[in-house]
């Protein structure tokens, strides 16, 4: 009961293809049922385990053994009585920052999550890029967890604001989570990059370390050495739109790049901010 571009599965399938031993994953659709086939090195049981909280959330595990994960989702339901009462309305993406108006009072989840941050932004671009991000405050307030059943598991999270194609507009990236959200790489990333018109879009968000730039440039925007467990570092590439997985380099091609990590451009970037 899902389509092959329904973002929730998107997320789910580029979870998958980030993790340490995933080779090549190929989907398939057939009457709203979608198959992934993937070239893994170990147990799907294990996979599934891998994988974070946040790509998961969306689905309700039916069946796991050593070679199947078969999943429901979630908010099948809701998608379809949306739709019917918004017949004449598109539907929303849930990879895009939406909201009905503007709102000119900082949220507590964003004051927290952008506390000490300088940047450009306004503070309904904060609001929005917090709501987008997909996290809640903890009870104490102090730190951040994915739901009221993680409460047992906050996560603190830090945001770098940089201009990686130099036209004057902020692209943010943003490292949270834990071993309890992030599976072994213990952290996730992810980044809200304008549009052409304006809207902030979620890109990335998945387990992995904050970015380095790579010095080859596609569209005005550095690709991307995102690290994490194992001995192969995952390469994304700008294509105009969004930041898509491009192949894996191994260890022993590292040491040959030229790279400029995002926490460096942030520092320089916000040299640049007149207070």
């Amino acid at each position: 009961n899902i389509n092959n571009n329904n973002n929730d599965l998107l997320l789910l399938q580029k979870n998958i293809q980030q993790t340490i031993n995933v080779k090549k994953v190929e989907p398939s659709t057939v009457q709203n049922i979608v198959t992934f086939k993937i070239s893994y090195k170990g147990k799907a049981s294990d996979l599934w385990n891998t994988l974070s909280a946040n790509a998961k959330q969306a689905f309700k595990l039916n069946e796991v053994n050593d070679t199947l994960v078969n999943l429901d989702y979630k908010y099948v339901n809701m998608a379809t009585e949306t739709a019917s009462l918004n017949n004449n309305q598109p539907a929303a993406n849930n990879n895009s920052i939406i909201n009905s108006a503007d709102n000119n009072t900082l949220s507590k989840g964003a004051a927290l999550l952008f506390k000490n941050v300088k940047t450009k932004l306004t503070i309904n671009q904060k609001n929005k890029i917090f709501d987008s991000l997909g996290i809640k405050i903890s009870k104490d307030e102090k730190k951040f967890i994915i739901d009221d059943d993680s409460e047992d598991y906050p996560f603190d999270a830090l945001v770098y604001p940089t201009d990686l194609n130099k036209d004057g507009k902020e692209e943010i990236f943003i490292t949270y989570g834990n071993t309890f959200t992030s599976g072994n790489t213990g952290v996730s990333i992810a980044a809200f990059i304008e549009d052409k018109n304006g809207v902030y879009k979620t890109n990335l968000n998945f387990p992995g370390l904050l970015p380095e730039a790579l010095t080859t440039i596609n569209f005005g925007y550095p690709d991307l050495l995102i690290g994490g467990p194992g001995m192969e570092f995952p390469i994304w590439r700008w294509n105009g739109k969004e930041y898509n997985f491009l192949k894996k380099l191994k260890d022993a091609d590292y040491p040959k790049l030229k790279t400029t990590s995002i926490e460096d451009l942030s520092k320089t970037y916000i040299n640049t901010i007149k207070n």
